[in-house]
């Protein structure tokens, strides 16, 4: 049996649309999942797999099925990658908006590769419906051995997404005397006080006890007083420090325990004079 589609990638890129229009209207995280896994899993390597091979019967199927997921999965990591390097990072809606202006361009490119095979055949894709019956043996593992691919990937992802990993960690980092993460005091005078802003966001899912401690080529400058602070609450302060010693390139290490466990560590390179 057979059932035909006229022209797939504009069909894909009409679907895309529509996806992402309701992705972004519609706030339920389920119904985002539900209709994004598509966008994300199979629509952009159909798309290039239509661009590599436009004519109808270069490949089968399942070939095609199989190639669009592999790409798809590829592309969505490459994606991801470049965003992270951005100044907008992996968010939910850079990822969203990305998606859709990579299937829309690679849609354009597609269709225009099937119009160049007007008049030598229709733009008709015909989908087969995929059937064990009079196939060998080895097509029937291979039909097999692909389904059970391709469910085992769906199931990790929806387990992963009704039962998601809670990550415990503590941010731990510092910003110059204005809050950026940058411009940091590197030159500093020997007994005189110098300070640095420490900030500590406790993401363990749970009350934590912190303080912090500084130090240079072993000598302890300064520690602070317990910090304790519940999940998701932030702590940034100015932590002052008098150098001991003069001399280059020394290592300020900021030390941040958790309890009376070193836990995270900074460094600072300082010149003291």
């Amino acid at each position: 049996m057979s059932k035909a589609i006229r022209n797939g990638p504009l069909l894909c890129a009409t679907l895309s649309i529509i996806l992402f229009l309701f992705i972004l209207l519609f706030p339920s995280d389920s119904l985002r999942f539900i209709f994004g896994l598509p966008a994300v899993l199979f629509i952009p390597g159909y798309l290039i797999t239509a661009i590599l091979y436009p004519r109808r019967g270069q490949l089968s199927v399942l070939l095609r099925f199989s190639m669009s997921i592999g790409l798809s999965l590829a592309v969505s990591a490459v994606i991801g990658l470049i965003i992270n390097q951005t100044q907008w990072g992996i968010t939910y809606y850079s990822i969203s908006y990305t998606l859709a202006v990579l299937i829309l361009a690679i849609s354009l490119v597609a269709i225009y590769r099937q119009w160049q095979f007007i008049g030598t055949e229709d733009l008709t894709v015909k989908l087969n419906v995929i059937s064990l019956k009079g196939s060998g043996p080895g097509d029937r593992l291979y039909y097999i051995v692909i389904l059970i691919v391709v469910l085992s990937m769906i199931g990790a992802i929806v387990y992963g997404f009704v039962n998601p990993r809670a990550e415990n960690f503590t941010e731990f980092y510092v910003v110059d005397l204005e809050g950026r993460a940058d411009n940091y005091v590197r030159q500093l005078l020997s007994g005189k006080e110098s300070m640095v802003v420490i900030c500590i966001i406790n993401n363990e899912n749970e009350k934590a006890d912190y303080n912090v401690e500084l130090s240079i080529d072993d000598d302890t400058l300064q520690r602070t007083d317990m910090i304790t602070l519940e999940h998701g609450e932030k702590w940034q302060q100015a932590v002052s420090f008098i150098p001991l010693k003069p001399g280059e390139d020394q290592v300020l290490a900021i030390t941040l325990y958790k309890g009376e466990t070193p836990y995270r560590y900074l460094h600072l390179w300082v010149d003291v004079e």
